[in-house]
């Protein structure tokens, strides 16, 4: 009997794909699991890669194939859904596992501390375009546990790196289907079961390329996509934990008001930071030089999309990227 499901989502990764797939074939463990791979209609040979995989494994792989297109959300809940063991493992197809051992001392983890919900580790970044370049995730000595409240603030836990109890969620919300970023509410949903621990072993790789869904700069979509997602969830959540959800909204209004002021968009760029500063006025107390810079800008003539030479200005977030602070 399988213990965990590792539940790997992959669309257009045939560059990608084989190394996830075989990072976990290559895991030593005292305990069975299984492969639950969702494929989402890739353009390119990812299908056909899985496909291979799947023939020769075929009691230890489950490929999910969509008839078409249906979004990484859904795809990535279609194959959450599927995985029937004790334990989650999360992978996705353009990332990979390092530590042959990463599974065993994860769920050996788990299993003797009942009082946690999730456990996760530091990881590798690999920048595609610039594979010399050496850096972690998490690059500063953070503490072992975390809480509800921690994970509420900011998503500090690196996809790939995710191990975490599974059947604790009963049901997802509709609004789930199109949250984003997707894996961090799952950790807060998983949050309210248990503790969060932290592992400072470098267990796994975290590819940044430029098809990937957070790579580059901010989008002002992804930020417009997660305010969505908070705004939603604040209805649903504890009222004692709702002045954090606030704070996350107007920090996400504020940083669309410094991509804007970015391009030049003055107007738009005031109206989104006066937003953020209604929904939480106490955010310019936290990040008081962040809003005089960009008042100071705003007040200076010219066009600001043209970057002057030493300046940097850019979004506050990049969301599942860095840790954020708390």
């Amino acid at each position: 009997m399988n213990l965990v499901s590792i539940c790997i989502i992959t669309y257009n990764h045939e560059n990608f794909i084989a190394q996830a797939i075989e990072s976990v074939l290559m895991q030593k463990t005292n305990f069975d699991f299984e492969i639950i791979i969702g494929e989402d209609c890739s353009a390119d040979k990812t299908r056909e890669i899985c496909q291979t995989f799947k023939n020769n494994y075929p009691e230890k792989i489950k490929l999910l194939l969509n008839d078409e297109n249906i979004g990484m959300m859904p795809n990535f809940i279609r194959a959450l859904k599927a995985c029937t063991d004790k334990y989650i493992a999360l992978l996705e197809g353009d990332d990979f596992w390092t530590d042959p051992d990463k599974l065993q001392k994860q769920v050996d983890f788990l299993e003797a501390n009942p009082g946690y919900a999730i456990c996760f580790h530091n990881s590798n970044l690999l920048y595609e375009d610039d594979p010399l370049k050496k850096s972690l995730f998490i690059q500063h000595k953070i503490k072992s546990t975390f809480s509800l409240k921690d994970i509420l603030k900011g998503n500090f836990i690196p996809t790939q790196s995710c191990v975490f109890r599974n059947n604790l969620i009963k049901d997802y919300p509709e609004w789930f289907y199109h949250a984003l970023p997707g894996d961090w509410f799952l950790h807060i949903f998983n949050a309210h079961f248990g503790l969060i621990k932290y592992s400072d072993e470098v267990m796994s790789t975290y590819r940044i390329h430029a098809g990937g869904v957070y790579s580059g700069e901010p989008k002002i979509s992804n930020f417009e996509k997660t305010i969505a997602s908070l705004n939603a969830y604040y209805y649903d959540i504890d009222i004692r934990y709702r002045g954090i959800i606030k704070r996350n909204i107007s920090r996400r209004y504020f940083s669309i008001g410094k991509l804007l002021l970015k391009e030049n968009h003055r107007k738009e760029a005031l109206n989104k930071t006066l937003t953020s500063l209604k929904i939480y006025p106490l955010n310019i107390l936290f990040v008081p030089f962040h809003y005089l810079k960009f008042f100071g800008l705003l007040l200076l003539p010219g066009n600001l999309s043209v970057r002057r030479k030493g300046q940097r200005f850019s979004g506050q977030d990049n969301i599942n990227k860095r840790m954020e602070p708390s």
